[in-house]
């Protein structure tokens, strides 16, 4: 995955034109400065996004309780792609 905070101007222009091919020249123009002025309402990865508690979600069960499972097991690669994903939240969150 490319990491967004250390590519150029002009790599980030290009990323931007790979995703809005059907824009003419004017409306990528005026699709870039909207972006770059507000740039700081964007998420550059997953893991600028935080929790909220803006929104509370339920999900109606009706009569029917949870049921129990058993514990999922993983690969040895799942478990380090898995691990290494939650030392990454759990820094971006402290």
């Amino acid at each position: 995955m490319k990491n967004r905070y250390n590519l150029s101007k002009n790599q980030k222009k290009k990323e931007k034109e790979i995703h809005f091919d059907d824009l003419d020249s004017a409306q990528r123009t005026e699709l870039d400065t909207l972006i770059e002025e507000h740039e700081h309402l964007f998420a550059k990865d997953i893991y600028d996004l935080r929790k909220t508690d803006v929104d509370e979600h339920t999900i109606p069960t009706g009569d029917n309780h949870p049921k129990k499972q058993r514990l999922r097991t993983y690969s040895p690669e799942q478990n380090n792609f898995i691990q290494e994903e939650v030392k990454k939240i759990k820094i971006n969150v402290i």
